[in-house]
């Protein structure tokens, strides 16, 4: 007994360092894995754990773990490929924001003021329009084309009476930059004349929402 008892001591009086048994490791002990010196425990995730070793930290995913290790920590393959699922789905909307403000900020036009042909339920029908350059000191660029600005006109519509040929200086409403406002392109407009003629022309609209839901029809045809 005595014997077994000086081994014990010899060992702890030497402060060599014990590997934690794997069915109690937690954040922080030490861990023996393969090819990590100094190994320790960062933290487990459902679909491997992240740890700290002699050159940096990694993570090792489930696949690579012991599976006493990785069945001591409660992970499982099932519960490992939904949460790389989940996380894949989050890193496609993460790119597809990104790309969907690329594309608003690249196709944005900045306008000012126009004339207005008519007033239609679905917008304005304008037939000159002035740009405003984006960069700083940029002159403004007078437009003398026919589009249509997809906005909320039920303001100025009474019933299918529409009010032609005005300058309409737009509400402050529209822009925190006063009689600024943003458009951007959504597809055409079709529309008849009094005399009977078929024309389509541009259309733009004030809403980003409605911009990039143009934007997403024309990638799928």
């Amino acid at each position: 007994m005595k014997t077994h008892l000086y081994i014990l001591i010899a060992i702890l009086s030497t402060g060599a360092a014990l590997l934690i048994p794997v069915s109690a490791i937690e954040p922080g002990d030490r861990i023996d894995l393969e090819g990590y010196k100094n190994a320790r425990l960062l933290k487990v995730e459902p679909d491997g754990i992240r740890i700290q070793h002699a050159t940096g930290i990694s993570k090792i995913p489930l696949e690579d773990l012991p599976a006493e290790m990785a069945k001591s920590l409660g992970l499982q393959k099932k519960s490992a490929d939904a949460y790389r699922k989940v996380n894949r789905a989050k890193d496609a909307q993460k790119r597809l924001e990104k790309q969907q403000a690329k594309w608003l900020e690249e196709t944005a036009l900045f306008v000012e003021r126009y004339t207005v042909a008519e007033i239609h339920p679905q917008g304005l029908r304008l037939k000159r329009f002035r740009v405003l350059g984006k960069g700083k000191g940029s002159s403004a660029e007078l437009r003398d084309e026919a589009i249509l600005l997809d906005c909320n006109t039920s303001g100025h519509v009474d019933g299918g009476k529409y009010f032609t040929k005005f300058k309409l200086y737009l509400p402050k409403a529209h822009s925190p930059l006063g009689q600024r406002i943003r458009i951007w392109p959504c597809g055409t407009y079709a529309y008849s004349t009094v005399l009977g003629a078929s024309r389509t022309i541009p259309a733009y609209t004030v809403s980003p929402d409605k911009a990039l839901s143009k934007m997403a029809e024309f990638s799928d045809q």
